[in-house]
């Protein structure tokens, strides 16, 4: 109570009350103060509307007598929600920058129905509130309510833990143009998921969706190189149930997407956890094409559905997606070091094709 006087000068110049404390108030209405004030308290948000409420539990206005409690609670509340919205403003999220916090406690917005990736810094798990505008198909007030919810085309919005990092990654889905729409939130952990307020916000525009590039697949770190059981030295491969044919070799990098051609061809895929990559190879031939992997520890697999929920990068599970608007599967094997998704993508292939789509590990 002590500090709350202290504090009556300082709410007397921001909200316009003259707060008096009399001698001669009576135990009685202090007493009756005290009890109402715990049922006012919950009309006000943050220290500011506390502490007031509090003064005037203790104190009488300047008239001498004590002040209504309903008049004061509907004052004051006007004058709370005006002080709250300046003191703390949304912090209007951009794409591919990191957001700072400006006051305390914060509202970082994001709109995210036009695709984006965005990312957090200094975030409060406790008292700061992330607004998603553009979600429509998620149901939820924390970060932790949100996770299974209907994102962006019809996907499953999901979150991985970045071990590399101690981050929070949120996959809402595809864009328009196949990029991955995401989150970052900085100094989060999987614990704080139900801590973490959202509000949820319909976007004015049309929003875009789709299956997300890197939703569902967990995100995750170290990886050897020693490989599994190749498809190519004595497993099968395809899904004809026969050894696959070696085609015409071809490396595909980061540089720039691959494009399949109408001959055989066997797509040499390199990742590791110091450096990923998000690969592409369009055109690819579910009958005649194969990818050989490197890099991927304790994997054995001759089909890409020989993949899935086997252990990636930093013991995470691989995922595969359909991405809708481009027509491939994004195959999501983790992040690097430093936090970047490593991943390849198939153009020309359907969800239906995973089990004959022949795959090697070397």
């Amino acid at each position: 109570m002590a500090r709350n006087f202290a504090e009556m000068s300082r709410l007397e110049n921001e909200a316009g009350v003259k707060l008096v404390c009399s001698s001669d108030t009576s135990v009685r209405d202090a007493q009756k103060w005290e009890m109402s004030s715990q049922l006012a308290r919950r009309a006000f948000k943050g220290s500011l509307g506390t502490a007031m409420v509090l003064a005037l539990a203790a104190c009488k206005d300047d008239s001498g007598s004590i002040a209504s409690l309903s008049s004061k609670v509907t004052e004051l509340s006007g004058q709370n929600a005006d002080l709250q919205s300046r003191l703390n403003p949304k912090i209007e999220m951009v794409s591919g920058e990191v957001a700072q916090p400006e006051t305390f406690p914060d509202t970082f917005s994001m709109d995210v129905s036009q695709g984006g990736t965005f990312e957090i810094a200094g975030f409060d798990v406790v008292e700061d509130t992330v607004e998603i505008i553009g979600v429509s198909g998620a149901d939820g007030s924390t970060l932790a309510e949100l996770e299974g919810d209907e994102g962006l085309g019809g996907e499953l919005i999901s979150i991985q833990p970045n071990e590399f990092d101690g981050s929070l990654v949120v996959n809402f889905g595809f864009d328009s143009l196949g990029d991955v729409v995401s989150l970052t939130i900085q100094e989060a952990a999987s614990e704080d998921l139900g801590s973490i307020e959202v509000s949820l916000v319909e976007s004015d525009g049309v929003g875009t969706g789709g299956d997300a590039g890197s939703d569902g697949g967990d995100t995750g770190g170290d990886a050897g190189s020693d490989g599994g059981d190749a498809g190519a030295d004595g497993g099968d491969t395809g899904g004809d149930g026969g050894d696959a044919s070696a085609g015409e070799l071809v490396e595909v990098t980061g540089d720039a997407p691959v494009q399949g051609t109408d001959a055989a061809e066997e797509f040499t895929i390199t990742v590791n956890s110091a450096e990923g990559g998000q690969l592409v190879i369009n055109n690819f031939d579910v009958a005649n094409d194969s990818v050989n992997l490197s890099g991927l520890t304790d994997v054995v697999a001759d089909t890409l559905d020989d993949l899935v929920g086997q252990e990636g990068f930093g013991g995470e599970l691989i995922s595969v997606q359909d991405n809708p608007f481009s027509g491939s599967q994004f195959v999501n094997l983790g992040v690097d070091s430093s936090g970047e998704i490593i991943s390849f993508e198939l153009g020309g292939v359907t969800q239906d094709d995973l089990s004959a789509v022949a795959v090697s590990i070397a």
